[in-house]
């Protein structure tokens, strides 16, 4: 009789231990999936670096002897890298397409080269083609421990042929995650 007084208490006394371990542990998973998705998306939205180019035309008013700048649509467009070939020496397109025969643009985003200082797109504006070339630095920027780095970029110079782009000018020369424009092409 002792004993199986002994074996029921010892019973009661567990089971209070085996749902505390239970609770514990599903706190456990349960913290860690919050804490794991919240910082995942912060990574996510953080991360796309674009260098924003937008279209404009100059125009001339003769009555009052003044410029302006009119922001301007592109009626069709298409983008693709450019890079030069190390056994040719010569310009050769990037498999992928940025922009094919896009309608209707008023401002594109570009990608820039990450491991070199230049950055080179074929531009097919309206049926015309246009070379830009912009020259940057690059520089990492550590956004956090889960996050890691990201490339940012510092333009200093642009140069494009001129068929149908008449000129190019820099607005602002960091770019990094803020989505603003960097550079203006006018026509």
């Amino acid at each position: 009789m002792n004993i199986r007084l002994i074996s029921n208490c010892k019973h009661i006394l567990m089971q209070p231990l085996k749902s505390y371990k239970f609770i514990c542990f599903i706190s456990i998973i349960f913290s860690g999936i919050m804490l794991s998705c919240s910082s995942d998306e912060q990574c996510r939205e953080n991360k796309d670096v674009v260098m924003q180019a937008d279209f404009y035309h100059v125009v001339f008013n003769a009555a009052t002897q003044t410029y302006s700048i009119n922001k301007i649509t592109i009626d069709s467009i298409t983008i693709q890298g450019l890079k030069r070939d190390s056994i040719t020496g010569n310009e050769v397109l990037i498999d992928s397409v940025l922009y094919n025969n896009s309608k209707s643009l008023s401002s594109i985003n570009l990608p820039l080269n990450k491991f070199q200082g230049e950055s080179k797109f074929l531009l097919k504006i309206n049926g015309i083609n246009d070379t830009l070339v912009i020259y940057h630095t690059n520089q990492n920027q550590y956004l956090s421990l889960q996050c890691g780095c990201i490339k940012t970029f510092n333009i200093d110079t642009i140069i494009s042929t001129h068929h149908f782009i008449d000129s190019t000018s820099i607005v602002l020369h960091q770019v990094n995650t803020n989505n603003a424009e960097n550079i203006r092409i006018f026509n």
